[in-house]
């Protein structure tokens, strides 16, 4: 192989510095409901590489609307449907897989208990009721999020008007493995004050996320509540400007990798339109190191978010100024002091809304949410699954699998050598993508010994077109570990 020129190196530094847009391209998009309307609100990746969400349907069960789960395989295909109720309106927000491949739903029900109470719903694996549980006093009380605790038992938090200071306050429920309750507390002020989600943290405490009218800087503010065991306050505080600032329920809380805390939302105070997506990043002490904003001049808001192996976040949650003219699902990519890396949209031409954002086993990611483009009723659950995302990806190879992953001669002209050394035998995935994403060429899907093994890239696309000069990344993937290379192509 010839040496490259000097013009050659010049041409390969430049590649190599030149910063690129990354998306996050499509592996399958689906859509689930009747003829009525359908929510969805959650999705998690299942034990088995499929997925589950909840939300709440009026096409099946009671008019009214029940809880909806949907159950699918790898690819998206529906396994199962199940809905969980009573006579009256019952709606959902959270889903998670528990210890024993069951699942734990929350939400509120209007069917059982007085006025509105918190709803849990746990089931098996088959999505069979085990059991349910209600919660509150004699009003109205809201579930918008649960958690299987270390116990085993589980955790639910969302709003009460029954207990606490105000009009409303943030409320937090204990249980022990069958939804029998431990304790409760709640949190707030004199005003209108609620929770929307809750995290187990480190330690064995929690950490909850909502909004308050009651302290803060005006309007709503966020309110962060991080608690010990038992639900006793360990502090508290408030985020925001002088509008409304608020985190949205569900999945807007996260412990980070350094003990802290990020919170997703949306806020009138800051940014370029009539509401932002907005991220806050916390200290393990709730003092605030920094908040960004992301969106246009018109709406953007943020419904969860999740960090990355390399320290940064995935977001997710709903756009009026990106894709089509309506609203679209709006999924942001930042670095660990929330820089956008990359943004995207999905959906068709009307409204479509991202609700859950999770990382997928492949490197890819899970959304769930809701549209009106697609579909046979006035909304449909809607699920898209992206390829994996290729920007920070070579900090998440795991040793104990893989101990080298490299490419000969890189700069390269017309082929490289893809090398590889594993700890113990799976199957191997190795695939070409350019730098937005695209799958270019799969390399190889194998069964491969522990050892060292090649494969070689020709600069050949998988319909075996000639690609052009560029930086492309070389991915492996096996059991759920995937690391990534970077590659430079020059003809």
């Amino acid at each position: 192989m010839k040496k490259p020129d000097s013009g050659m190196l010049v041409i390969t530094i430049c590649l190599l510095l030149l910063p690129f847009q990354v998306f996050a391209q499509i592996t399958f998009e689906r859509w689930y409901g009747g003829s009525q309307r359908e929510e969805g609100q959650s999705v998690s990746q299942t034990s088995d590489g499929g997925y589950v969400m909840c939300g709440y349907t009026k096409s099946f069960g009671d008019p009214d609307g029940d809880v909806y789960m949907v159950r699918t395989d790898e690819y998206g295909d529906t396994l199962w449907t199940r809905t969980f109720g009573g006579s009256s309106y019952e709606q959902s927000f959270r889903i998670e897989q528990t210890n024993d491949d069951g699942f734990i739903i929350a939400g509120l029900t209007h069917s059982f208990g007085d006025l509105s109470q918190m709803y849990l719903v746990k089931t098996d694996s088959s999505g069979n009721l085990d059991w349910q549980g209600t919660y509150g006093g004699g009003y109205v009380e809201y579930g918008y999020s649960a958690q299987q605790t270390s116990d085993n038992g589980y955790i639910i938090c969302g709003s009460t008007n029954t207990y606490g200071a105000g009009s409303y306050d943030m409320y937090l429920v204990k249980t022990d493995s069958l939804g029998v309750m431990n304790w409760q507390n709640a949190f707030g002020g004199t005003g209108n004050d609620r929770g929307h989600t809750v995290e187990q943290t480190d330690d064995g405490g929690y950490i909850l996320a909502g909004y308050t009218h009651s302290f803060g800087a005006g309007g709503a503010d966020v309110y962060l509540v991080r608690t010990d065991e038992n639900g006793d306050t360990l502090w508290t505080g408030t985020y925001g400007g002088s509008d409304d600032d608020l985190p949205h329920y569900g999945r807007c809380v996260r412990q980070t990798y350094d003990g802290g805390f990020v919170v997703a939302g949306y806020t009138k105070s800051y940014g370029a339109g009539l509401y932002d997506m907005y991220l806050l990043k916390t200290d393990s002490l709730g003092n605030m190191e920094w908040e960004e904003t992301y969106g246009g001049s018109d709406m953007d808001i943020g419904r969860s978010v999740e960090q990355l192996a390399d320290g940064g976040f995935i977001i997710a949650g709903s756009t009026k100024n990106f894709g089509a003219v309506l609203y679209d699902v709006y999924l942001v990519r930042t670095d660990a002091d929330g820089g956008v890396i990359w943004t995207d949209t999905f959906g068709g031409s009307d409204y479509d809304y991202g609700e859950s954002v999770q990382r997928t086993i492949d490197g890819g990611f899970i959304i769930g949410g809701y549209t009106k483009s697609y579909g046979s009723g006035e909304f449909d659950f809607y699920l898209v699954k992206t390829e994996p995302d290729i920007t920070g990806i070579e900090e998440t190879g795991s040793q104990e699998i893989i101990t080298f992953f490299g490419n000969e001669p890189n700069p390269f002209d017309n082929f490289t050598t893809v090398e590889y050394n594993l700890a113990q035998s799976c199957i191997v995935n190795i695939s070409v993508y350019d730098v937005n994403g695209r799958l270019i060429r799969e390399l190889e899907t194998q069964n491969r010994e522990a050892g060292v093994h090649n494969a070689t890239w020709d600069g050949m696309d998988n319909s075996g077109m000639e690609v052009t000069s560029g930086i492309y990344f070389c991915l492996f993937r096996t059991n759920g570990v995937f690391t990534a290379r970077k590659m430079c192509l020059i003809r």
